[in-house]
């Protein structure tokens, strides 16, 4: 069975609309009426899920012919892919004995992902479906407000307080999805914590000490000149080293602020949030984005760099 209580359980922890959990349920409740469809649809799933997570853009790109010949929109039917794959994903969290609140605070990354598409793309599914094989791989979880994965630095890093982390260091990449949530202080160290106490029995945690690293439009060293001082990307910015910084010609990101507004005019940009009005009247000053790269070094209770 597809439609069966996990799915159930799934689909009220994403809250996604109505509208669109009716979509995707019909496709999942076709796939147990179906029985060839069905079938054509578990090939893939088990062939994605085992003997892990693989090759998630040639599993995805399969799914085309499939929702030509059931009728299917293709966005739709991707999204349902990677629902269904989500069980085999939770009976892995199971056996490692990862706790469940781990696997639905992870798994929540769908419904983010759901809505920067309806928000960009104006249709319900993702644009990043192979941003999820990282998830479904046991290589990605949340933890708090942020997410953690598994690399190594490509290179070797000083911070201000003398710390050295020699280039192949295992350490974690911290990514911030786009939950809504605020970056206070009380969620940003919960999540700094909540990371440390996770993987403090690995490789990842030496001497009582462990590196976070990050890549993003948030450490954009600019913000500094025109983001009011109370802001939280400021305060998120002040727990980095950041080591390497970066201006963006394609503006890349602008997106991430703007949503399907993101091409137009400079003057034509909404004004609706002061992260926005703020973005906009430096656009319109400066013509200029950009990221940076750093890095955080946590003892489980405080910030060392």
């Amino acid at each position: 069975m597809h439609y069966n209580e996990f799915y159930k359980i799934l689909m009220k922890k994403l809250e996604l609309p109505e509208s669109a959990e009716k979509e995707f349920t019909d496709v999942v409740k076709l796939a147990d009426e179906n029985l060839q469809f069905g079938r054509d649809l578990d090939k893939l799933i088990m062939r994605f899920m085992f003997p892990k997570a693989h090759d998630i853009r040639r599993f995805l790109e399969k799914l085309t012919p499939i929702s030509q010949k059931y009728s299917i929109d293709e966005n739709i039917l991707q999204f349902v892919f990677l629902l269904l794959s989500a069980e085999t994903m939770a009976k892995r969290y199971t056996k490692q004995g990862i706790p469940d609140s781990v696997f639905f605070e992870t798994i929540k990354d769908l419904k983010y992902k759901f809505q920067e598409c309806v928000e960009c793309k104006g249709y319900y599914g993702t644009f990043v479906p192979h941003w999820f094989e990282g998830f479904y791989r046991l290589e990605r979880f949340s933890l708090g407000r942020f997410q953690y994965e598994h690399t190594d630095t490509d290179r070797e890093i000083i911070t201000p307080s003398g710390i050295k982390i020699k280039k192949g260091t295992k350490v974690l990449f911290l990514h911030i999805p786009s939950s809504g949530e605020p970056l206070t202080d009380e969620v940003r160290i919960d999540s700094y914590k909540k990371a440390y106490d996770f993987y403090k029995n690995t490789s990842f945690v030496k001497n009582g000490k462990i590196v976070f690293v990050c890549h993003s439009w948030l450490l954009y060293k600019e913000h500094y000149k025109f983001l009011p001082e109370n802001s939280n990307i400021l305060k998120f910015m002040n727990d980095f080293y950041i080591y390497e910084q970066y201006i963006s010609d394609i503006k890349e990101d602008l997106w991430r602020i703007f949503g399907k507004n993101d091409k137009l005019p400079y003057k034509d940009l909404p004004e609706d949030t002061s992260l926005k009005k703020a973005y906009k009247n430096w656009l319109i000053e400066k013509d200029e984005t950009g990221g940076g790269v750093g890095v955080i070094v946590f003892d489980g209770k405080k910030i060392i760099n």
